[in-house]
């Protein structure tokens, strides 16, 4: 083989390898992103639920109490 056809075989190797890296590096870019939308998402979804659960134990407390839209309920005893 010679010198000239070894250096295009390199340059070509070379070449292949560095579209194959930045296609991973893109990959991962891209999945950090996605990861960081995700944990954002999850993260609001879990500060509604913890809303809604101290709403709904108010409300079964106000049951408890006999409280409900603001008037005492009186229970047949």
């Amino acid at each position: 083989m010679d010198s000239g056809l070894a250096a295009i075989i390199v340059g070509a190797i070379s070449t292949v390898g560095a579209i194959i890296v930045a296609m991973i590096h893109a990959g991962r870019q891209e999945n950090k992103k996605d990861h960081a939308e995700v944990q954002t998402t999850l993260f609001r979804i879990a500060k509604g639920i913890g809303r809604v659960d101290q709403k709904l134990d108010k409300h079964i407390e106000d049951h408890e109490k006999g409280l409900w839209r603001g008037e005492i309920t009186r229970r047949d005893s």
